[in-house]
């Protein structure tokens, strides 16, 4: 598979453009299933993301870093034919493993996961994000949740594309005050250990 990736992601990405990150979930782990719900089909994650955001915007989605490595829970789960799919996707670019995911959060536009770490590594940048499943930030008023696909997905994702960045990094410290939103972090972290 890292050969695939070689071979097929695009190492230089261009940051000047508006684009959404979206990196894929290792799988199987429970970000995706049961958190992800319908969304544990990460294309079809990518499919909406497309739907809803402005025809201008890129999706670049990079593959997570552990799924290249061979083990018992990851043996052959995702093929060549996984990343010929989303690659056939219009405005979606696959990135190589090179690329820094850091940078690509710092320059992205808009962040999408299906319930991942970078939802919590985005908002305090400034980054409003997409959430397709459970999220630890659920709440955050620079967060939208997809559940389904409606039109109104697409007035919450422009409401988000018109947050300035202060304004995303105030919610973000807004939603940090109500109580017990670290609970759910201190659950989270016991689900993984």
């Amino acid at each position: 598979r890292k050969n695939i990736l070689d071979v097929m992601g695009e190492k230089r990405p261009d940051y000047d453009i508006d684009y959404v990150y979206f990196p894929l979930h290792f799988q199987p782990e429970s970000t995706t299933l049961p958190k992800g719900l319908v969304y544990r089909d990460q294309v079809l994650a990518i499919r909406r993301i497309r739907e809803i955001i402005p025809d201008d915007m890129v999706v670049y989605v990079k593959e997570h870093p552990r799924q290249l490595i061979a083990d018992i829970r990851n043996k052959n789960y995702r093929n060549k034919d996984f990343y010929e799919e989303i690659m056939k996707l219009d405005g979606v670019k696959l990135l190589h493993q090179e690329v820094d995911s850091a940078q690509l959060i710092d320059k992205s536009t808009l962040v999408a996961t299906i319930s991942g770490s970078v939802a919590i590594e985005a908002l305090p940048r400034g980054i409003p994000v997409i959430v397709f499943g459970n999220s630890i930030v659920e709440g955050c008023d620079s967060l939208h949740q997809i559940i389904s696909c409606t039109d109104s997905n697409k007035f919450a994702v422009n409401r988000l594309l018109l947050k300035s960045t202060a304004e995303v990094k105030a919610d973000f410290k807004e939603f940090l005050k109500r109580p017990n939103w670290h609970k759910v972090c201190d659950n989270e972290r016991s689900w993984k250990q």
